[in-house]
């Protein structure tokens, strides 16, 4: 006798292997998402985090150069070789900020932002010297008149170039923050939605339980009555699964 696909044990087997299914389905989705946010998060921290600052602090770096312009005019000797020996250092500082953030997996649109700051940088750079020279030989008036035309606006325009390029950074780190909000997001509802269906499962596996035990308990009884020969009344059986066919068997046996 073939069995049929009705039967408790069919679905018994099918509600457990459904929501088997869905917890391996929900299992796979909370290690991949919970991987991805960390790749993510740690994305975040290096590329815009760590990247901002060093931005920040390049900018700053830029500032105190400018700085050291007027502070030259006004500062004595000793002063002016510890602002020529200052600008060394800041200088560098600069340039390994500006080739350490080269390295990161940067937008294009920020790319080409960080190749015009380097550009201005070095342009505004190269006009020092002379500016310096000018002065030392005591030759103001010449120095003013260089400074109005070069380091000025050209250190002013590298500034303007930092500044949309940190514009751009942030723009950037908004953008990432966000798709990783709506992806999370996402899967968020994913996983509500397949607990959902796991819990409307849940239920006529619970209930095909109860009527397992409530058979048992007639099968059972029925046994008892047999075994001493009393059958107190007929049990009508209406259905067509193990637990009918086996209860009609004790019951006609």
């Amino acid at each position: 006798m073939q069995t049929r696909r009705n039967t408790i044990t069919w679905r018994l087997l099918g509600g457990i292997v459904t929501v088997s299914v869905l917890l391996l389905i929900y299992s796979v989705m909370a290690i991949v998402g919970t991987h991805e946010y960390h790749e993510s998060a740690e994305r975040l921290y290096r590329l815009h985090g760590i990247a901002s600052v060093q931005l920040s602090t390049a900018n700053d770096r830029l500032w105190h150069l400018r700085y050291g312009i007027p502070q030259y005019l006004v500062s004595s000797t000793a002063e002016r070789e510890q602002i020529a020996r200052d600008e060394v250092l800041l200088s560098e500082q600069i340039q390994e900020i500006l080739a350490e953030y080269s390295k990161l997996p940067i937008s294009a649109e920020e790319r080409a932002q960080l190749d015009k700051v380097e550009a201005l940088y070095q342009r505004f750079l190269a006009a020092r010297p002379e500016w310096f020279s000018l002065v030392n030989a005591g030759r103001l008036a010449e120095a003013y008149d260089y400074r109005s035309r070069t380091t000025i606006p050209w250190g002013q325009e590298a500034i303007d170039a930092f500044a949309q390029l940190m514009h751009l950074q942030q723009e950037h780190a908004r953008k990432e923050v966000s798709v990783m909000i709506e992806k999370a997001s996402f899967r968020q509802n994913v996983a509500i939605s397949l607990m959902a269906v796991m819990l409307v499962l849940v239920i006529p596996l619970v209930l095909s339980v109860l009527q397992i035990m409530r058979a048992l308990k007639t099968a059972r009884k029925m046994a008892v009555d047999a075994a001493t020969n009393v059958f107190r009344e007929p049990v009508v059986v209406a259905g067509r699964d193990e637990l009918d066919t086996l209860i009609t068997t004790i019951q006609f046996t």
